[in-house]
């Protein structure tokens, strides 16, 4: 409704757990840090928890796109499974056989797809989200999964994220075993003022890629004190705040717009509830027409009273299935946060790490500037007030901020050559316990020389000594131009599958008819294009395959690492 009028290419507030709007608080990244941590380091079980809105299930889908083609993941999201249609799950999530209808058939291939990821190098990892709706035969089964190990190491990382009652589940005397296997625990907490600041003006500038200051500071502080650094709360009360700034012809949410719709909000809540001065968001899907009408309150100005009752109708309805029950909602905000980390293994090596962070290091920052440079595009230098504990978690925060992508991988320059692109590499010279980064820009034919960027240093080198350097990890910089969401078919938007149709007709599949289906033509149409490419043939649109389509295309403006005379010839 108001996209047009603040100039958004899409809503900025929706509850959708869209990894491309992820905040890092300060909470957010230690938990980020430390399931990285924790699926490098081959440990058993870690758990998550934290408040309804907190961003769980965002944090989940952002860890799970940070892991590179080393780690194989199975991501649960409904937990409320018997033990064997569980691991009937978790083996379909695996992409293996899950026909069994027993336990024992279904474990024993589990484990054995588990040893041969081993021998290949290979790391799993096992999220189950909403995990307080598991039931405690549920749980053991769980627990004796993580029985699955060799001599030396698990083979599954088991992670359960879940809201504040999981705890209390888990304290039960029949769960003591596998209580006391949970090596990591992790807690998510609100949002401060600052953070709240800064996550309004994220999302605004994800979602406009212009404009971060619509909501004064005044505004803002009325945000904060409503919502009580939730971001769920904050999306909802923000996106309530823009309708009513829309329909008061105002380019800026104002404290007097604030008040006037949180009071509404406050109102309709406290008649429909109590009278407890803490509610405040129970009535906000029934305050969205109300607002509509709130210049009447305002002095300075006047709505406009010919909106349709019926879209409005519509909003009420599908916003009401969007916000929690009001209850759990009070009752979370009252509850106080947990101790933020309770880490209960190895916090030497972790507080070593952070010491050591090669993020400290102004050649991150520079690499960084410099690929998006690349790209012949303004860098935009987010304040980040600490230092991030991990470099995938640095580069992918770098890229959001600047509309890009990032997909950490291994350092095959083959695979490298094929995605076209230039990279930061990550190097680790043996003579000395600090990291360096330095950007790919060009790799000459049959990949004998590489072109590297440091800086304003440029040197041509032998890839044999890229690898003396100890080149271990690349980080591939990209943008998303058709927006292409999640990974068709497994987990997208219609709209999506409408937009990876129409790129795929645009490289010369032009039998292809642009709509939402999914198809065996579309299924055939991808695989075509892996084959051709030699990259896996499994039909699945991931970041690998989106990057190569969008060179395919050949219209876009994107700089490429191969010489122009292999790239004609091949």
């Amino acid at each position: 409704m108001y996209n047009t009028f603040f100039g958004f290419k899409e809503k900025p507030f929706t509850l959708n757990p869209d990894p491309e709007y992820i905040f890092l608080s300060k909470s957010h990244e230690e938990v980020l840090s430390h399931l990285t941590y924790s699926i490098y380091e081959g440990n058993g079980f870690a758990k998550i928890t934290g408040r309804v809105g907190s961003g769980k299930t965002l944090l989940c889908r952002t860890f799970l796109e940070s892991l590179d083609q080393s780690v194989n993941s199975a991501y649960i999201f409904n937990p409320k499974l018997d033990p064997v249609q569980l691991l009937k799950t978790i083996n379909d999530e695996f992409g293996i056989d899950s026909s069994p209808d027993n336990i024992k058939a279904l474990t024993d291939e589990l484990n054995a797809f588990l040893i041969r990821q081993k021998t290949e190098g290979k790391k799993n990892a096992l999220i189950i989200d909403e995990a307080q709706d598991l039931s405690i035969e549920a749980l053991e089964q769980i627990r004796l999964l993580s029985n699955l190990e060799t001599v030396k190491s698990k083979l599954l990382l088991i992670i359960l994220v879940g809201q504040s009652e999981l705890n209390t589940l888990l304290e039960k005397y029949e769960l003591r075993q596998l209580a006391q296997r949970i090596s990591l625990s992790c807690g998510l907490t609100s949002l401060t003022f600052e953070e709240t600041q800064d996550y309004i003006t994220h999302r605004l500038h994800i979602a406009s890629r212009r404009r971060g200051d619509i909501f004064t500071k005044d505004a803002v502080k009325k945000i904060f004190e409503y919502s009580k650094g939730i971001p769920r709360l904050i999306n909802i009360i923000c996106d309530r705040m823009l309708l009513t700034a829309f329909s008061n012809n105002s380019a800026y949410v104002t404290k007097k717009i604030a008040e006037a719709t949180m009071g509404e909000i406050r109102r309709v809540g406290k008649s429909k509830q109590t009278n407890d001065s803490k509610i405040f968001i129970a009535g906000a899907a029934a305050a969205t027409l109300v607002s509509i009408f709130l210049v009447f309150i305002i002095k300075y100005n006047t709505f406009s009273t010919t909106k349709s009752s019926a879209k409005q109708t519509e909003n009420i309805i599908r916003l009401e299935k969007e916000i929690e029950t009001p209850k759990k909602i009070i009752e979370e905000q009252i509850v106080k946060p947990s101790p933020n980390f309770e880490l209960q293994q190895k916090p030497s090596v972790i507080e070593e790490s952070k010491i050591k962070s090669v993020l400290a290091d102004a050649a991150a920052m520079t690499a960084a500037k410099d690929i998006i440079k690349l790209w012949n595009i303004d860098f935009n230098e987010p304040d980040f007030s600490s230092i991030y504990s991990d470099p995938n978690l640095f580069f992918i925060s770098i890229g959001q901020y600047n509309n890009f992508k990032v997909k950490k991988m291994g350092n095959s320059i083959n695979l490298l050559k094929k995605l076209d692109l230039p990279a930061v590499l990550e190097l680790n010279p043996v003579e000395s316990d600090i990291k360096k980064f330095v950007i790919l820009i060009g790799i000459s034919e049959n990949e004998k020389n590489v072109i590297l960027k440091s800086g304003e240093k440029i040197e041509t080198i032998p890839t044999e000594e890229l690898y003396k350097n100890n080149f271990s990890y690349s980080y591939v910089f990209w943008r998303n131009f058709f927006n292409i969401v999640g990974t068709p078919p497994v987990d997208t938007l219609p709209s999506s599958i409408s937009s990876l149709k129409i790129l795929l007709k645009s490289v010369g599949f032009k039998h292809l008819i642009p709509n939402y289906e999914f198809n065996d033509e579309t299924d055939i149409a991808i695989r075509s294009v892996q084959q051709k490419h030699n990259i896996t043939q499994d039909g699945v649109v991931g970041s690998l395959t989106k990057i190569i389509l969008y060179n395919e295309l050949g219209t876009l403006d994107i700089p490429h690492i191969r010489f122009e005379k292999e790239r004609n010839i091949n």
